[in-house]
């Protein structure tokens, strides 16, 4: 978060050259009772301002897409910051059914993936504005 001066969030990413992908491992934002002092809009945002900062990156890199790894966060929440559900074929399903076991038998997952990013890598280059979550 460029203008706040305490941690209240973060992630790893990493980047796979050969298929030219950024897959996003961790993000974490905490809780709203140990943010104490930090405009409570920052906070409710800060994993969509996340986002927003990892896109000119994976440009930088040339990564043709941003995905998640398997992911509890309600599909609802992720829509309203420009991720959707990415369609799979049957070795990525069975990548993902491998990545996810054993919490998939608690917690419905996804795998996500960033359509902000492809208007923002494609179509203007840089000129998209922030998708705020309001979530």
């Amino acid at each position: 978060m460029k203008n706040e001066r305490k941690l209240i969030g973060g992630g790893i990413a990493t980047y796979y050259s050969k298929t030219k992908k950024i897959e996003v491992k961790i993000y974490g934002i905490l809780k709203p009772e140990e943010c104490t002092g930090i405009d409570p809009y920052v906070r409710k945002n800060a994993f969509a301002e996340l986002t927003y900062w990892l896109r000119p990156f994976g440009a930088w890199l040339g990564a043709e897409e941003i995905v998640s790894s398997p992911c509890v966060i309600p599909v609802d929440k992720m829509k309203k910051i420009g991720w959707t559900i990415k369609k799979m074929n049957l070795s990525e399903k069975w990548e993902f059914l491998k990545a996810a076991f054993p919490l998939s038998l608690v917690r419905k997952q996804y795998i996500f993936i960033c359509d902000v990013y492809k208007r923002f890598s494609h179509a203007g280059a840089g000129n998209e504005a922030r998708t705020f979550s309001g979530i």
